[in-house]
């Protein structure tokens, strides 16, 4: 692969984004990073009205920030490493929190962070090769959705009594399930990219080698 073709397809990877600080998505951003706290806190102490609503609007500004960065095109180099960590943040937090108040079983909590942590190492020995994080895959974006609206379900599950609880609960689990799948196989689908974009890295520094 020519040079040329190196930079196109780490760009396709790696589109360049602004250097802006102070967006609309990098603020909502951050307000969801500061209220992660706040919603496990609410968690733990079985305040599970008070939960459900922070929840409910964490999720809202998770919309809001993408369409916003899109739309307005306002995606940005902080944006790219604040809403992936905002969500991940969220993610760990309520889903430990939930683990801990016995509404999510503990399966499904090892499955999400052995899930991003082997991601996550993943991300830095791809930065080795150069390359900045993969592009948000729709069925990891659905995935980590699916998951926020799991968290919301069995929240909602726990304020109902009788059997509306368990309706509403067996929903949530059945959500719980679908949002791991779809977590796992874009887990799938990132490693396939990554473990390409190597392959052709070595190869392109083996032929710049034998260039010389």
């Amino acid at each position: 692969m020519t040079e040329k073709k190196q930079e196109a397809k780490k760009e396709a990877y790696s589109p360049e984004p602004g250097d802006a600080v102070l967006t609309v998505p990098n603020i909502l951003s951050m307000f969801r990073i500061l209220t992660i706290p706040l919603i496990v806190y609410l968690m733990i102490k079985n305040m599970w009205t008070a939960s459900l609503i922070a929840v409910f609007f964490s999720a809202i500004t998770d919309g809001i920030d993408g369409y916003v960065a899109r739309a307005f095109n306002q995606v940005s180099k902080l944006g790219q490493i604040l809403d992936p960590a905002a969500d991940r943040l969220f993610i760990f937090g309520t889903v430990a929190a939930m683990g801990f108040a016995h509404l999510l079983p503990w399966w499904f909590i090892i499955a999400v962070f052995v899930r991003d942590i082997v991601l996550g190492i993943f991300c830095i020995v791809l930065a080795q090769y150069d390359y900045g994080p993969l592009p948000v895959h729709f069925c990891g974006k659905t995935g980590t959705a699916v998951i926020m609206f799991t968290t919301g379900v069995m929240i909602l599950a726990n304020l109902l009594p009788g059997n509306l609880y368990a309706y509403i609960y067996a929903l949530g689990a059945a959500y719980a399930l679908w949002g791991i799948i779809l977590y796992w196989i874009s887990a799938f689908i990132y490693f396939w990219q990554g473990a390409k974009l190597i392959k052709e890295a070595k190869n392109n520094r083996m032929q710049t080698a034998g260039e010389k």
